[in-house]
């Protein structure tokens, strides 16, 4: 009942979308687009897919000493991305520990201390970004540059954290203190891997190659729609994009991506329109892998994990060392 509740708030935000920011004008942009055009932008996103996909791999390398195959390099991405449609909210995270446990043998401990560990960096680096962004431009609110600070200080936080709970792991309720021995196993984990500075590095390296080619992506997407924006704003773009993606509210962040695309290009002074239209020729562009792409992966992989096991990753509950 309540996934059906998501759908339907889902439907009616894209239906708002659509009917307010989608003028005839930019339908007949989108039906004039090239075949060639097109390809590029599946092209490019894939490359976007496996950039993410070498990210997650070199985390889940320092955190249980095994690699990602580059097949799964490429396409579990995309695989992640399509369950983020089939399990709205937690749909990509809970596909991403399941995989991480059950394929690649990484104990649930792990597997959650590295998806939190990804999801965290890419709020510092887009903190990072931010902050760089804000000191060429003006006119940026106050809170946007509070929230910014907030992103950057995340590694102080996490470490100021896990000593807290060390020091506060006693007490005679054995439920509190199993669940505090388990938060703290995988604050560790965290903090180990934020303290190692070498491989914090290389992550951040390939969090601007990530940010790179996304921003390429976007901009020519800019390009093939005739829109007249600045490569600089479609870099800043490029990061809202990848921080967005955290807060999925709907089934892959539909409707409520392209609303936050709308109201950045208004905050800065660009058509809101053109905004919403980019968002959803790149949106179509990656649900088009996921549902391709993605769709083949999960049903090749599914020997490896069960269904109830995602569900159970997307709740919250622990998942058997066994399938």
């Amino acid at each position: 009942m309540k996934n059906c509740i998501i759908y339907i708030f889902t439907a009616a935000i894209v239906f708002f979308v659509i009917f307010f920011f989608v003028t005839p004008e930019q339908t007949a942009i989108l039906k004039n687009l090239k075949l060639f055009d097109i390809l590029i932008s599946v092209v490019i996103a894939l490359l976007i897919f496996s950039v993410s996909g070498t990210q997650f791999s070199f985390i889940l390398k320092r955190t249980t000493n095994m690699n990602l195959t580059l097949t799964d390099r490429i396409f579990f991405p995309a695989a992640r991305n399509l369950w983020s449609y089939i399990i709205p909210v937690q749909g990509s995270l809970a596909y991403s520990i399941a995989f991480a446990k059950f394929k690649y043998k990484a104990s649930f401990s792990d597997s959650l201390s590295l998806n939190i560990y990804l999801l965290l960096f890419n709020f510092f680096f887009a903190g990072i970004v931010g902050i760089l962004y804000i000191f060429q431009s003006n006119n940026i609110p106050v809170l946007f540059f509070i929230f910014c600070l907030l992103m950057c200080s995340i590694p102080i936080l996490i470490i100021f954290a896990n000593k807290i709970l060390k020091n506060n792991q006693y007490s005679k309720d054995r439920f509190y203190t199993k669940i505090i021995s388990r938060t703290i196993s995988v604050s560790s984990s965290i903090t180990f891997l934020w303290k190692d500075i070498k491989f914090s590095a290389i992550n951040f390296a390939l969090s601007v190659l990530h940010t790179l080619f996304t921003a390429f992506w976007i901009y020519w997407t800019v390009v093939i729609l005739e829109l007249d924006i600045d490569f600089l704003t479609v870099i800043f773009l490029s990061l809202i994009l990848k921080v967005s993606l955290v807060f999925k509210l709907t089934p892959g962040n539909l409707g409520i991506e392209q609303l936050i695309f709308g109201g950045l290009f208004s905050m800065m002074n660009y058509d809101p329109q053109a905004g919403v239209l980019i968002s959803l020729f790149n949106k179509s562009i990656t649900l088009f892998i996921s549902l391709t792409a993605g769709s083949i992966f999960t049903i090749v992989n599914l020997k490896y994990f069960k269904i109830r096991n995602i569900n159970s990753a997307s709740s919250g509950q622990d998942i058997p060392d066994e399938i």
